[in-house]
């Protein structure tokens, strides 16, 4: 289970826009255990609520809240919002968010004041808030003293079940409408324990508060596990800003900077170019980055500005990476889209068309991601994506799920992964024409799969602004159904 025992023995976090004093394990522990007192006594968290964590600061607090989060049953939002999104627009729900929604619990440490000051700056926070049915600010709402003794004590020895929901967040979206995934605690442990392999030695980076799923399985907690990473440094990135005063606060740690995680292109872009500005490499750095590898990042390789860079391919839904691209001052050459596996954590096979089936430790089930692959000489080549799901076995097209919602406005058609069942949700009375036509499709193209559930419902009880949540009718299909 992801708790305050994953993080080795030999942790030492340094806040590099604080006070720069160390905290320990010990130290953590404690802010763990208060954080789990004030969530449950303040904010009035329940098992099984969802929490968006939306600190600034990272910093002690910052991992403490994770963790009190993850011991208390609660389930971890991740937003994976683009920072181009125009939060200010009042009319704007973001597909993400709008299916993640509503939140439970969001918790910020901005101060108040500073939404007035800047309300284009900070309208995301303001746009979390309308989606979150309790928000916290930690400078005004929460205290942080112990009125209550025996509750702490009780409190503090809260932990979660192996199979409790530890992360919820969303497909990626990029060829269609996102779809939820969660994970559980037993999940995120063993593939967190496995990513953890990757980080040997030298200081560990970390730049950015949860704001995508695969980063906490990828990056956090692996890191959190090693027990070769001899300082975690932590500094909240504002990535709108010019990376000088970044650069300068690291510096002192240039030659023994192990990893950073840089999600998107502009950033290592920045970093590159305020590094040479300013003359400084990083012999021993290797760079993660969820994107493809640019000619910029090999060209500093080359420049020996850092020691190397990897591509992760992964996704949500595997929460670590399935293969990955390493870029070294020996392979400068190499393809971004050429990749090779790690290991046999996952059991991959690609079928005809080039899809990746993914066979998931734990779950014991198949997932198959909608990217495609070619695979020669040990290297999978990534050639492009298709949006679709696996049900019993079987891969559905959503062009085609989409296409029976938008014919029949009043009947829904709902694909549930983790149930491999289909649902048929009909607003007033059952459209037989419907029924009959999507029987038939399904009987037609389709050995395993059928409509598994039907049944009439409220329309309104299933909106999400004025979008259907596909995530409300599984829960009601799978609860009451």
């Amino acid at each position: 289970m992801i708790t305050r025992d994953i993080i080795s023995n030999n942790f030492k976090g340094i806040n590099l826009r604080g006070t720069k004093e160390p905290f320990t394990k010990s130290q953590l522990v404690d802010n763990i255990d208060l954080w789990k007192y004030v969530l449950c006594e303040q904010c009035k968290a329940k098992h099984g609520e969802s929490i968006l964590i939306g600190l600034q600061r990272l910093d002690l607090d910052y991992i403490a809240a994770i963790f009190a989060a993850s011991e208390l049953g609660l389930k971890i939002v991740i937003v994976d919002y683009n920072r181009k999104d125009d939060f200010t627009d009042l009319e704007y729900f973001d597909a993400k968010t709008k299916i993640l929604s509503p939140i439970d619990i969001f918790l910020h440490d901005l101060l108040p004041e500073w939404f007035d000051e800047s309300q284009k700056a900070f309208a995301k926070f303001n746009f979390f808030s309308t989606c979150a049915r309790r928000t916290y600010v930690t400078s005004r709402d929460l205290n942080f003293e112990i009125t209550d003794k025996e509750a702490f004590n009780k409190i503090k020895e809260i932990r979660p079940a192996p199979t409790d929901i530890l992360m919820r967040c969303t497909s990626s979206g990029t060829t269609g409408t996102p779809k939820i995934v969660e994970h559980t605690h037993e999940f995120l442990y063993e593939v967190s324990k496995r990513n953890a392999d990757k980080f040997s030695s030298g200081n560990c980076l970390h730049i950015r508060n949860l704001n995508h799923g695969s980063s906490v399985a990828v990056y956090l907690f692996p890191a959190l596990i090693s027990n070769g990473i001899t300082s975690h440094l932590f500094y909240d990135l504002d990535e709108d800003e010019p990376f000088d005063n970044f650069v300068d606060e690291i510096k002192e740690y240039s030659d023994t900077l192990g990893f950073v995680n840089f999600p998107y292109p502009f950033m290592i872009d920045v970093f590159i170019t305020t590094s040479l500005a300013k003359n400084i490499s990083w012999p021993t750095l290797s760079v993660q980055t969820l994107s493809y590898i640019q000619d910029s990042a090999k060209d500093a390789i080359k420049d020996q500005i850092f020691k190397s860079i990897t591509s992760i391919f992964g996704s949500n839904e595997t929460s670590g990476p399935v293969f990955e691209c390493t870029i070294t001052k020996d392979t400068t050459e190499q393809s971004s889209s050429c990749f090779t596996k790690l290991d046999n954590f996952y059991n991959i096979s690609l079928d005809k068309e080039g899809l990746i089936h993914v066979g998931m430790p734990v779950y014991n089930n198949t997932i198959v991601t909608n990217d495609i692959f070619k695979l020669e000489d040990n290297l999978y080549t990534h050639c492009g994506r298709k949006d679709i799901v696996k049900i019993n076995g079987e891969i559905i097209d959503y062009a085609d799920i989409n296409k029976f919602n938008s014919k029949f406005l009043d009947t829904y058609l709902v694909i549930d992964s983790v149930t491999n069942s289909i649902y048929l949700a009909s607003w007033s009375k059952i459209n037989v024409e419907a029924y009959n036509e999507i029987t038939a499709f399904f009987n037609n193209n389709y050995k395993n799969v059928v409509i598994n559930k039907l049944a009439t419902l409220s329309k309104q009880k299933f909106l999400s602004g004025i979008k259907v949540d596909n995530e409300l009718i599984r829960e009601y299909f799978r609860n009451h159904v």
